[in-house]
């Protein structure tokens, strides 16, 4: 049982990524057809069964807009110290960004 519980808990660690759940479930299935085949008997019907559950992040807000926003935004932390949302750097404060922190 503590096999078990130990399994689990490797699984929901891969599985806070959504792009990992298709691994996570491969690897259960293959749990599930291991036991099959070493017990003939159905794992999702033993009594020590526990159904997984995966919890996963939600998606990430994006850093930029596009590249230029990035590289503005990258340069003003590295040089100036200074972090900024992207909502305050856009193409009409590019400049004046620019020339107040980085020239």
């Amino acid at each position: 049982m503590s096999n078990l519980e130990a399994f689990y808990k490797v699984l929901r660690f891969y599985s806070v990524f959504k792009g990992n759940r298709h691994q996570v479930g491969r690897l259960l299935v293959d749990a599930v057809n291991y036991h099959y085949k070493k017990t003939a008997k159905n794992f999702r019907k033993m009594d020590y069964y526990v159904p997984l559950a995966l919890n996963y992040l939600p998606r990430q807000s994006n850093y930029a807009d596009d590249f230029f926003q990035y590289a503005v935004l990258r340069r003003l932390y590295e040089t100036a110290n200074l972090q900024l949302g992207k909502s305050q750097v856009n193409r009409e404060t590019y400049n004046d960004l620019i020339n107040q922190y980085l020239v």
